[in-house]
């Protein structure tokens, strides 16, 4: 059975000599995926990819979100964290369901630990909103439900956050790229191993 990775550009730095075949299809949001229903099949199909049914697909989204997506929607529609955060993930995981008719296995990567503001040169169309802390706790809270909702929908949940956080729940600078993505890919290897 081949893996695949699909999804932001954490899908291509998480797994970096670990798996060949990863498709970064540009920064894109969870919320995006399931706004649009994103058909990921096309998209490999799009990509040239000669992927087959019998194929291990991991999703890997939720950064994006995490860094600007939750704090804007939280001002924006004048919701709770918690209400934006559950609708938020039971969507994403409900379309990435969806998308088990195409892929034998599917998995879907945790939420990478948010790195700290001041450590970052700013991306104007994907700015760091709100604190430190509430990036920290948004994911944790979003973590926490992608789990629980992976067990009930036999999706493989690739935990990997545990290793890359710091007691404060932000990214671990000397396992970072220096950015907002994992360097150290050690654990994701470890973790992955898991579930093939």
């Amino acid at each position: 059975m081949k893996i695949y990775t699909i999804g932001d550009s954490h899908s291509d730095f998480s797994f970096r000599n670990i798996i060949e075949d990863r498709h970064n299809i540009a920064p894109m949001t969870m919320h995006k995926v399931r706004r649009d229903k994103i058909n990921f099949y096309d998209i490999f199909k799009s990509r040239n990819v000669d992927i087959s049914y019998n194929s291990f697909v991991i999703f890997c989204f939720g950064e994006i979100d995490i860094r600007c997506h939750i704090f804007n929607q939280i001002q924006l529609n004048d919701l709770t964290e918690d209400e934006i955060i559950n609708s938020l993930i039971i969507d994403y995981v409900n379309h990435i369901k969806s998308q088990k008719i195409f892929f034998e296995k599917i998995g879907i990567l945790s939420i990478t630990p948010p790195s700290k503001k001041n450590r970052n040169i700013e991306n104007i169309n994907f700015p760091f909103l709100g604190l430190d802390e509430d990036r920290s706790r948004y994911t944790i809270k979003a973590n926490s439900i992608l789990k629980e909702l992976c067990k009930e929908n036999d999706i493989n949940f690739i935990d990997i956050y545990q290793y890359y956080a710091d007691e404060n729940g932000m990214l671990i600078n000397h396992m970072s790229d220096g950015s907002v993505h994992i360097g150290n890919t050690v654990y994701v290897k470890n973790e992955l191993k898991k579930h093939i």
